[in-house]
């Protein structure tokens, strides 16, 4: 349909309503941005810059970078809202850094064991969780009403996203990787050695499958769908949320 030419290394992209973002991986390239009809350049940064991995939010674009996140209008790249951080946010490469929490709140990974939330409309930034050991760096995912932060090694505390107060520990004595999978009132999650871990909504281990081999990814596509990546084969499963594995 169209083709527009980037310089190398770009990284990140980003579609938004009738826009494509681009760039900003590492710093190495400028940010740059096209129409998804036709690819005609919109706007470009005049210097390379610098941003995790962008995110939509309420029609425009949040970037950030070090201590300060900013929101931009993707038609034109005007600066739309920004905030300082109280501690430099977590360079989570190509990975997601940002996770939204409704409309109106996103939260940041902000040092080795803190987590603050931005509002969109007041500008308001405050302290949402902090560990007293280092969180993974890696975005928190809000799923089931629950905000999940991955620990080092084989864990995950679930939040209570108003309070940010933990709910429960998860750990399954194996490295994790994917996301954390709705199951009706519960969840599931997978194990890099291969198991797949049924959770009640308190987060007890109720079932264990061993039927796949090595894990590399797990993502939920909603609708009791899910696909999940493994050694040498790509699969779509099916959640069933009337099986409690008692």
């Amino acid at each position: 349909m169209w083709r527009a030419g980037l310089p190398q290394y770009s990284g990140h992209v980003v579609a938004i309503a009738e826009t494509v973002v681009v760039g900003g991986w590492r710093g190495y390239t400028p940010m740059s941005a096209f129409d998804l009809k036709d690819g005609r350049s919109l706007w470009r940064t005049r210097r390379r810059m610098a941003t995790v991995l962008p995110l939509p939010w309420d029609g425009g674009v949040l970037l950030g970078d070090g201590s300060e996140a900013w929101l931009i209008d993707p038609g034109d790249g005007r600066e739309l809202g920004r905030w300082r951080l109280p501690e430099p946010l977590v360079e989570t490469d190509g990975r997601p850094a940002f996770t939204t929490v409704g409309p109106d709140r996103c939260l940041v990974p902000c040092g080795p064991r803190s987590v603050v939330s931005i509002r969109l409309s007041s500008g308001l930034v405050e302290r949402f969780f902090r560990h007293d050991a280092d969180l993974s760096p890696s975005a928190a995912q809000f799923t089931g009403g629950v905000v999940w932060l991955r620990e080092p090694g084989a864990g995950y505390l679930a939040v209570d996203p108003e309070a940010g107060s933990v709910l429960w520990n998860v750990d399954v004595r194996q490295p994790l990787v994917g996301e954390v999978v709705r199951d009706g009132e519960g969840f599931v999650v997978a194990g890099a050695g291969g198991l797949l871990f049924r959770l009640r909504s308190d987060g007890h281990v109720l079932e264990r499958s061993s039927s796949v081999t090595r894990v590399a990814a797990l993502r939920d596509l909603g609708a009791g769908e899910t696909v999940m990546v493994t050694k040498g084969s790509l699969r779509m499963i099916a959640i069933d949320p009337y099986r409690r594995g008692e």
